[in-house]
């Protein structure tokens, strides 16, 4: 296969670019379910914990602090309106309802009903209340009594809690007695202090009905108020105020185009003269003979200059000549256009001043005008309000009367309790808390709640780039590929995986990424790249040999560089005779030819690092690494140079700004965002070309990235070799 690309090879790599990275910052459920499932035994023993915790205290509460609950019911009665033709409504507006539940229920709950229920003998000498001091019981009795009233009901339910079933239902009947004598004292009592309250409204009500008749017949008797006047309407001032409205709007249009006029006027004064002085003056005859003197004279000039020269007498007097004519035709310009302005100008102001005083005297017509309107006006607002009143106050005596008349019936009524005891307290069958359902489910929900949250929490401190997705989302470099966590061997035997077994699953991720290369340009654009990491240990050597193998077995020759000088590997990996390398060359002790070595492998040679140099970043900035990797550009396909830690030396840094791309090895789980970014920002300011990063040592997840990647690889490459034998 030639190592050159083929014209389709070649359109499809100019046309097919790789993919630019994108800020991701919303977690998808994919990776929620890769965090849940990576994190699975994490939220199980949580959930479990907590769950044994919640059946622990469930037995604890159940046998050092148990409850029973009693319950009963009041009714509240409300009072029946008459409806359409006198026939009494049963059945109360849902309003009433809910203020007379409520009224009740603030009775069961005050602190004054609970101090009289303290007071009865049975409830004090009760095993719960034995148990408290006196001063602390009305404080215990409103945490374990509630009277709450049922929504659309006429009935409060009222629950009592205590240790002994027995003490819930005694003590809660006893608090039922209570309530039951309180009402039967405020009944009558209460009805009483009613009637009088509203006869008191009642006797208001007409004081203020016969001052609003009195107000209103005041304002009928005017004389200028005509007979059954309802409040206002167009009259003889309403229509002078619109005939002077729209003259005012008129005089006021004419003013503004006179004001405009007048600012055009300036304007043009001001830009050198009106376009009407320019017309006059191209109609003047004494313009027009002086223009056509100075063109005369301005040939004659050009005649004599052209034969007698510029400093000849006669072309000097033709040239005073020639400027006395231009001062005559500027001054008859200037008397011309100052005379015609001033014209203009004062026919403008003399108008101006006219129709300004017909506004003022038009608006001074308009507010005498106004002023009569206005207090029409109020006539007709304050007759309509007290028609408007005198309404209000008459419905609202006759509301009053039906209150009055029905309070009247209910006192002569025996029936007039305003609420009742429904049901008993009854004596409770089971325990009330706890419950076991409840702790049960407790346990789970939070249990869950927790595991999860704290997967999620450990998820979220872990800023290390470990997955593609992180990649994606926190770095603004594409991904060049991954290669998955390799244990079966030490780094030489990974550097050469596609020689040893090219057919597993790590050497098909790199055949990846060197494909991805072949698309990411231009095949003669990225010719000469650079290896490079962030720390010492991340893979960058191993991932630079599988590359140019990689790039070698495509039929591409590849020269293979170490420009470590602090730790090479290139020798241990690819072992050849001498101690020449790349600082022989780049302090001119060796040529080139000299120090490049071949391999066992067709199409690689590479070149070793040589003794460590005193000053590497000096050598890589000089002229013969440029040399170097100008001269073997055009021999290799490809130069791959394995460089040192670009943040722990300067000198991938200083390469990186000589050579076509860089790639950047990022190992899992071993360097965190915050220093990949720094890494390829200090590139970036060295002009560097990333061409991508380059995710080694990518682990086997639940739920990520590898899982189905791994099974489906080994399940389809085994069903292809028993097929083939």
């Amino acid at each position: 296969m030639s190592s050159e690309q083929s014209p389709n090879q070649a359109a499809l790599v100019n046309r097919v670019p790789m993919a630019q990275p994108q800020q991701q910052m919303a977690i998808t459920p994919a990776e929620i379910m890769r965090i849940l499932m990576a994190r699975m035994w994490l939220i199980i023993l949580v959930t479990s914990g907590i769950f044994i915790l919640f059946v622990g205290l469930f037995f604890a509460l159940r046998s050092s602090a148990p409850e029973y609950t009693s319950e009963a019911y009041v009714e509240a009665k409300t009072q029946a309106s008459v409806g359409l033709w006198g026939v009494r409504e049963m059945l109360p507006r849902k309003e009433i309802l809910a203020m007379e539940t409520a009224g009740v229920s603030a009775i069961l709950n005050s602190d004054a009903f609970l101090s009289d229920v303290l007071t009865r003998k049975n409830v004090q000498s009760s095993n719960w209340a034995k148990g408290l001091m006196p001063d602390k019981r009305v404080e215990a009795l409103k945490k374990k009594f509630s009277a709450v009233p049922i929504r659309d009901t006429a009935y409060i339910r009222l629950v009592f809690k205590a240790g002994t079933a027995e003490d819930a239902q005694n003590i809660l009947n006893e608090l039922l007695q209570q309530f039951e004598k309180n009402i039967m004292d405020d009944a009558t009592g209460a009805l009483s202090n009613l009637r009088a309250s509203l006869e008191q409204n009642k006797k208001k009500l007409e004081s203020d009905q016969t001052e609003i008749q009195l107000a209103i017949q005041a304002l009928t008797r005017g004389e200028n108020v005509p007979p059954g006047w309802q409040g206002g309407g167009m009259t003889v001032v309403g229509q002078r105020m619109q005939i002077l409205s729209e003259e005012m709007v008129r005089l006021e249009a004419v003013l503004g185009q006179l004001n405009l006029e007048r600012q055009q006027l300036s304007e043009q004064q001001q830009a050198g003269g009106l376009e009407q002085i320019a017309l006059l003056l191209e109609q003047d005859p004494v313009a027009l003979g002086l223009k056509k003197q100075i063109m005369d004279l301005e040939q004659y000039e050009a005649q004599k200059m052209a034969r007698f020269g510029d400093k000849h007498p006669e072309v000097v007097d033709i040239r005073d000549a020639i400027q006395s004519a231009k001062y005559q035709l500027a001054d008859r310009q200037a008397k011309m256009s100052e005379n015609y302005t001033g014209q203009l100008i004062n026919d403008n102001a003399r108008q101006i001043q006219l129709v300004t005083e017909q506004l003022t005297e038009t608006k001074r017509n308009y507010d005498l005008s106004a002023s009569q309107q206005r207090d029409l006006d109020q006539k007709a607002l304050v007759y309509t309000e007290k028609m408007r009143l005198g309404q209000k106050v008459a419905d609202q005596l006759v509301d009053l009367q039906k209150s009055i008349d029905e309070i009247n019936a209910q006192v002569r009524s025996k029936d007039n309790q305003r609420a009742i005891v429904k049901n008993k307290a009854n004596l409770p069958t089971e325990m009330s808390f706890p419950k076991l359902p409840m702790f049960v489910a407790g346990g789970l929900v939070l249990g869950l709640m927790s595991g999860c949250g704290l997967a999620f929490l450990l998820e979220l401190l872990n800023d290390t780039v470990r997955t593609p997705t992180d990649v994606r989302r926190y770095l603004n470099v594409p991904l060049l590929g991954l290669v998955p966590e390799y244990d079966q061997g030490d780094i030489d035997d990974l550097a050469r995986i596609l020689i040893s077994r090219p057919s597993c699953i790590t050497s098909e991720f790199i055949r990846q990424a060197r494909t991805n290369l072949l698309f990411s340009a231009p095949a003669d654009t990225l010719k000469t790249l650079l290896f490079t990491s962030c720390q010492a240990e991340s893979g960058k050597t191993t991932m630079a040999c599988c590359m140019a193998i990689s790039l070698a077995q495509e039929n591409k020759k590849v020269l293979l560089i170490d420009a470590n000088f602090y730790r090479p590997a290139l020798r241990n990996i690819f072992p050849a005779p001498g101690t020449e390398g790349l600082s022989n060359y780049l302090t001119g002790q060796n040529s080139v030819a000299d120090v490049i070595h071949k391999t066992e492998i067709e199409n690689l040679s590479v070149l070793y690092s040589g003794p460590k140099p005193p000053n590497p970043a000096g050598l890589f900035g000089g002229e013969y690494m440029a040399q170097l990797l100008k001269s073997q550009r055009a021999v290799y396909d490809y130069v791959i140079i394995d460089g040192p830690p670009s943040l722990i030396v300067l000198d991938s840094r200083v390469i990186s700004s000589q050579v076509d791309g860089t790639i950047a090895v990022v190992f899992a789980e071993e360097e965190s965002r915050g220093m990949v970014n720094r890494m390829v920002r200090e590139l970036k300011q060295m002009k560097a070309n990333i061409v991508g990063i380059l995710l080694n040592g990518a682990q086997y997840r639940k739920g990520g990235y590898f899982k189905e990647a791994y099974k489906t690889y080994h399940d389809y490459v085994e069903s292809d070799t028993v097929a083939s034998k």
